[in-house]
């Protein structure tokens, strides 16, 4: 028994198909639900940039606190040796004139040469216990009046302390400093070296300009990067940087001790400009300018993906569509690709040939309906060079069903080349 049955497929129905089919194929890789993928990698890149940012941060901070601790430490020995040295040449002078006696001579040579040698030092005396001054030599880059005081009044409240604690310890003194109203050495400190001749006993007295001893301590080669003052407290009684709290990391600073000098006078160091906490390295232009690159980079592939999901989704709506627009047809739909391939079938396929759509999908010729001495379409389509490649064509076509029955069927076919 021979049926004729119509195996068909409208050109405009396939052309549509086929697009829709190679639109899902197409978006077939994409992953579904990246988009919360994508914001998470988008956090831990901002998180990634806040830890370096903040670990450069630190770094650099700690560099430049330990640069500026080592700096301070470096003037401050340096105010150390000096003051030491002074000692020293004081101890010297006070040799000679255990020898050769307290006179205008000796002062004078061995006094110019401890101010030649140290500018800070702005006054040298020779006093007695009462604090009356004997012998003096003043720095010549001064040679004020008032610095060849010789009533012991009139020294400050300091100076008057420092000397009763020389003379009662025996042992050099050094005193607090204080202020003298439009003196420009001041403020000043004083050093007082006690010493013996015979029976008596005697003081000598060194004036220190701390303004000048913290400039001659200060190396040239951390002006530039430094700043450094005497503090009382909190308080700024020499040099030039001002205050600012070592906790404030605004400007980094240090406090530290200035020995010999009295505790309550302590050396301040603070850079010159602010810290550049912010751009604290290069590398942080280059991490903002990689960070803003990938999250510009993550934002156009979620928009992007966003857009092929949102036509994936279409393209799945209307093949399911069409689906069930062809499962309702009477008409076998088979689509094959350029090589033959069978790369879709509809319900009536099943109904008439008795081979499913899993054991169709995929296969090539011949295939398990092909009839005996059947041409291929694309074969026939060759065969015939005057034909317009899409332009549907009718042919004769026999098949056999998966019972081994045989039809005989009018196969309208339309191949797109490209």
């Amino acid at each position: 028994m021979t049926y004729k049955k119509h195996i068909s497929q409208s050109n405009d129905l396939l052309d549509r198909f086929s697009s829709a089919f190679a639109g899902i194929k197409s978006h077939s890789n994409l992953p579904s639900g990246t988009t919360p993928f994508i914001w998470a990698i988008a956090v831990l890149i901002v998180v990634i940039f806040s830890a370096f940012y903040f670990n450069v941060r630190a770094n650099t901070e700690t560099i430049l606190r330990t640069n500026l601790m080592k700096s301070t430490a470096k003037v401050a020995d340096n105010i150390e040796m000096r003051m030491r040295g002074i000692s020293a040449n004081m101890a010297r002078m006070i040799e000679k004139m255990e020898l050769d006696g307290i006179n205008s001579a000796v002062v004078n040579k061995y006094g110019r040469e401890i101010i030649s040698g140290s500018p800070e030092v702005i006054l040298l005396r020779v006093i007695e216990p009462s604090g009356k001054g004997l012998e003096s030599v003043v720095n010549p880059r001064l040679g004020r009046s008032d610095l060849r005081q010789y009533n012991y009044l009139d020294y400050p409240q300091v100076v008057r302390d420092a000397i009763g604690d020389a003379f009662l310890s025996n042992r050099v003194s050094y005193s607090s400093f204080w202020f003298t109203p439009g003196d420009i050495s001041s403020p000043s400190v004083v050093i007082i070296y006690p010493f013996a001749i015979g029976e008596k006993t005697y003081a000598l007295l060194a004036r220190l300009s701390l303004n000048k001893l913290l400039e001659v301590s200060t190396p040239q080669s951390l002006l530039s990067d430094y700043e450094f003052s005497f503090l009382h407290g909190t308080k700024e009684i020499a040099g030039r940087a001002a205050y600012n709290p070592p906790d404030d990391y605004t400007i980094p600073s240090y406090v530290r001790a200035a020995d010999p000098l009295p505790p309550s006078i302590q050396l301040y160091g603070c850079n010159v400009l602010e810290s550049p906490m912010i751009f604290a390295s290069p590398l942080i232009y280059w991490l903002g300018a990689l960070m803003l690159f990938l999250l510009l980079s993550l934002f156009f592939l979620n928009r992007e993906m966003r857009r092929n999901q949102s036509d994936l989704e279409r393209a799945l709506k209307e093949l399911e569509l069409r689906r069930s627009i062809e499962d309702s047809m009477n008409l076998a739909l088979v689509i094959t690709d350029l090589d033959n391939k069978i790369v879709y079938t509809n319900g009536q396929t099943e109904e008439i040939t008795g081979y499913s759509e899993e054991e169709l999908l995929g296969k090539t010729p011949p295939y398990p309906f092909w009839g005996d001495g059947s041409e291929l379409p694309s074969q026939l389509l060759k065969d015939r060079p005057h034909e317009e490649p899409g332009k549907p064509y009718r042919f004769d076509l026999t098949i056999r069903c998966r019972n081994d029955e045989t039809l005989v069927v009018q196969s309208i076919n339309s191949l797109s080349i490209k």
